[in-house]
């Protein structure tokens, strides 16, 4: 359940897994929803917000898929990526796709 002063609550303590764990707010690359005194917040990764986190491989700024990095932000058979951000990701020459 949320409390006063409390942005998100998931239930969850440790880093990297949505709510900060003092409930104040969110780790840069996610997004926290809801949270009531029957559920916790929900956490989600948000892919293309420009910030790579631990299931993300790849961060090109949209949401298309075969362009190297997917609309769910993996990288993509028969792409080679730059690993920057905005990744930059070219087909691969040779490898038979």
């Amino acid at each position: 359940m949320l409390k006063a002063g409390e942005i998100c609550d998931d239930g969850i303590a440790g880093d990297f897994e949505g709510c900060l764990d003092d409930c104040t707010g969110e780790y840069p690359g996610w997004h926290c929803s809801g949270g009531n005194q029957f559920n916790p917040s929900i956490c989600l990764e948000q892919c293309n917000d420009g910030i790579i986190t631990t299931s993300e491989d790849c961060e090109d700024g949209n949401v298309v898929n075969g362009d190297g990095c997917s609309a769910s932000c993996l990288y993509e058979v028969g792409w080679d990526c730059t690993g920057a951000i905005p990744d930059v990701c070219t087909p691969r020459c040779g490898d038979g796709i």
